[in-house]
């Protein structure tokens, strides 16, 4: 990773960045963005969680992490997601509590083996030349933990320190927190960045969540309604209607509820099953976005394997649908299985599709990253399973 020798930049008033059009200039070359859909396509992170080095290169539309527990699927997916989302707003606390919900939280739990003296960078490369990072340095003379962001070309950079946090409190340390300011980014990187969700297999008991943030977002149009009501019905056999209904025990005032016709009768989303819960959260969120990153974490997670057979491909569709990256995790055969063989040759797999089998090394902390091409190479090494050669039925 190239480094950072620019010196800090404490940043008082902090501003919005709204840019209607982005040009891209140096003493050689201009680059437009107008119409640009962002991907990334590198990454590199240090020193972050359990990682101590991972380089990923070559990324595509849709990204397949696979790998035994605890070899780092999680970290790279945390380090991608929550790195664009501090040019928007303060979200490192989250990265902590999306795994363990406590009370208090100590900023040490970012840093490598807690070693706060060994800096933090993550750098994420774009298709068109664009890199934007974060590092992330522990001050010994204050004991706070200074967060600066950098965005730019490898010719031309800025950086930016953004915030601070206590190391112990993990709270804000002066500055306004919001608006949030980042360097100098084209409006389609900032929308990536502000868009992109994280979607992992917690949300499922969280119904007002998936009613309030997607459902409601995809009733309004009766186009998108009506294709994610039959895609679920294919996944998960349900009849094609729903709609949002008052709950008969509670005042009027009370939000409305997601209800499903089953039997003839309309039944709120409570009464069904956690898989149902999750693909829903699944599909409405893809639904509900375009031209950004979907993250989604055990995608196989409280689904049936005909459920697994029907979600991937109706998945695959919606993404190209909205021009959306997407990054899964899976520790699922039948997910590996459906995601390599959804493509009828291998240059077209290659066109869209990577299977990163992701291995770390425990005394080191080095995590390698690599593009599986025949998944029958890999599979007896992570699930004890042969792979057929051919698309199951």
């Amino acid at each position: 990773m190239k480094r950072w020798n620019r010196p800090f930049c404490f940043v008082r008033g902090i501003t919005y960045l709204a840019v209607d059009w982005f040009n891209l200039r140096n003493q050689k070359w201009v680059i437009i963005m107008s119409g640009y859909i962002p991907m990334i396509t590198n990454v590199s992170i240090k020193n972050f969680k359990g990682i101590k080095d991972c380089k990923i290169n070559d990324m595509a539309k849709i990204n397949l992490f696979s790998g035994r527990n605890g070899c780092g699927k999680s970290s790279i997916m945390e380090a991608i997601y929550f790195t664009g989302k501090e040019f928007v707003r303060q979200n490192l606390r989250q990265s902590i509590l999306r795994r363990a919900n406590r009370p208090s939280v100590s900023v040490r739990e970012l840093f490598y083996e807690y070693n706060l003296n060994a800096n933090i960078y993550i750098e994420l490369k774009f298709d068109k030349l664009n890199i934007t990072g974060m590092r992330i340095q522990f001050s010994p003379q204050n004991s706070r933990t200074n967060v600066s962001l950098r965005s730019g070309n490898w010719e031309s950079q800025r950086e930016e320190v953004v915030s601070n946090y206590s190391i112990s409190r993990f709270d804000y340390g002066g500055g306004v927190s919001q608006p949030r300011i980042s360097v100098s980014n084209p409006e389609e990187l900032r929308r990536y960045f502000v868009n992109s969700i994280f979607i992992d297999p917690t949300i499922k008991k969280d119904v007002s969540l998936i009613e309030g943030s997607y459902l409601s977002k995809v009733k309004l149009s009766e186009e998108s309604s009506s294709d994610l009501v039959n895609r679920m019905a294919e996944i998960y056999q349900t009849q094609p209607s729903w709609e949002f209904l008052p709950h008969p025990d509670f005042p009027p005032t009370d939000p409305s509820r997601f209800a499903i016709l089953e039997r003839k009768k309309r039944l709120f989303i409570d009464n069904f099953g956690d898989g149902l819960h999750y693909g829903l959260a699944i599909m409405a969120s893809a639904k509900t976005v375009g031209k950004t990153a979907l993250f989604i974490e055990e995608i196989e997670s409280h689904q049936h394997p005909k459920a697994i057979k029907d979600l991937i491909p109706n998945l695959i569709e919606i993404s190209r649908d909205n021009n959306l990256q997407l990054f899964v995790t899976t520790h699922n055969p039948y997910v590996l299985r459906h995601f390599h063989y959804y493509y009828h040759s291998p240059q077209e797999r290659k066109k869209e599709f990577r299977c990163f089998h992701i291995i770390r090394d425990k005394d080191s902390g080095e995590v390698e990253a690599k593009i599986i091409e025949n998944i029958t190479d890999v599979s007896e090494d992570l699930f004890g399973l042969p792979f057929e050669s051919k698309k199951s039925t």
